[in-house]
């Protein structure tokens, strides 16, 4: 696009910020406008207006080299003239900084295809959201960039490339990450990611588990619960913490680092010692492996010998991580600090 006008925000903290990443993205070369109406609570003005997510998005857009408009709303001028006067004692100082370069950090794919054809539809819109509040939160720097990104090889600027639960990939972005991370970058990717074509068909074997270092899949659950057991993961988030959003049961390969095993939820500390789902845990053994289509037979449960949670592999000169749980869908539903120090020690471990 060369241009986006009157794009809206709304009082979500960090919602411009998400746009105006997004934007970014579309690299429009003619600048960005959004505005905000001086509105809490439906569609009029209210005399305790919170300026603090006004404030924020007027930051998110001065660093994007976008414009961010305060707007009235069937009130009198003199009504809002603390806010207003606020708004511009903030931003008078650093409007001459407006635009610029960003210094790239982690890049959180949004991917259209993943939101077009996955099963089920619509959820990964809300996975990169959630990506984007899980950096912030986390203190990590973020952008965001598009299928069409990693299909010409353009992942260069960024150390790290946060893939999510992006389901479909095709096999051409799958050899462009695995050349990404053999050149030093560091993927992160959770759940399904690269288990369904471009098109949101199922693979036999997901594109992405050899780089991975997904040894075998053993079904999916609707909740696990991570268990640290590498000491430095563990002093940053405690001992467990849990997954709501459903979750791949898989076995890693030998050559990865185990920071988490996987258990049930509920029953981590009774877990048996030889660790494999097929011990009473209906839980897990009941459930199907398949979400594709119907015409799709269901997958059959497979025992595994050591299921985890959280592994991270080296290849190349760079890393990958996966996480069997998915993550950022879930965290911008539910965000817990134990999920934000998770994924930050993991991220800056490597």
């Amino acid at each position: 696009f060369d241009c986006i006008m009157s794009t809206e925000t709304c009082t979500f903290p960090g919602q411009a910020d998400v746009q105006m990443k997004l934007q970014r993205a579309y690299r429009c070369c003619r600048g960005v406008d959004t505005w905000q109406a001086f509105s809490d609570h439906g569609y009029t003005w209210t005399p305790d207006v919170e300026t603090l997510t006004f404030a924020q998005g007027m930051l998110a857009a001065v660093s994007a080299g976008a414009d961010k408009t305060p707007v009235g709303s069937d009130c009198d001028i003199n009504a809002i003239a603390a806010p207003l006067r606020e708004l511009h004692e903030l931003l008078a100082p650093r409007a001459r900084f407006k635009g610029g370069q960003t210094v790239e950090y982690a890049a959180i794919l949004a991917s259209q295809q993943t939101e077009d054809y996955y099963v089920p539809l619509s959820r990964h819109g809300r996975s990169w959201h959630g990506a984007n509040e899980l950096c912030r939160h986390s203190h990590l720097q973020s952008s965001i960039i598009f299928d069409d990104y990693i299909d010409r090889g353009e992942l260069g600027p960024y150390p790290v490339v946060l893939l999510g639960n992006a389901a479909c990939i095709s096999d051409r972005q799958g050899q462009v990450l695995e050349r990404y991370v053999a050149d030093g970058g560091v993927l992160f990717a959770c759940h399904e990611a690269g288990t369904c074509d471009e098109w949101g068909n199922r693979r036999e074997k997901p594109v992405l588990d050899e780089l991975l270092g997904i040894r075998s899949r053993g079904g999916v659950a609707p909740a696990m619960i991570a268990v640290a057991v590498e000491a430095g993961l563990r002093e940053a988030c405690g001992e467990s913490v849990a997954f709501v959003n459903g979750a791949t049961i898989a076995e890693p390969a030998t050559d990865c680092r185990v920071l988490a095993r996987a258990v049930p939820p509920g029953v981590f500390r009774a877990y048996p010692q030889e660790n494999t789902w097929q011990a009473g845990m209906s839980t897990f053994t009941g459930v199907s492996v398949s979400e594709g289509p119907a015409s799709e037979p269901a997958g059959r449960v497979v025992p595994l010998d050591e299921p985890a949670a959280l592994w991270t592999r080296s290849v190349g000169r760079g890393h990958v991580c996966y996480l069997g749980a998915e993550l950022f869908h879930a965290y911008l539903a539910g965000p817990t600090t134990r999920v934000a120090r998770l994924f930050r020690y993991v991220l800056t471990s490597l």
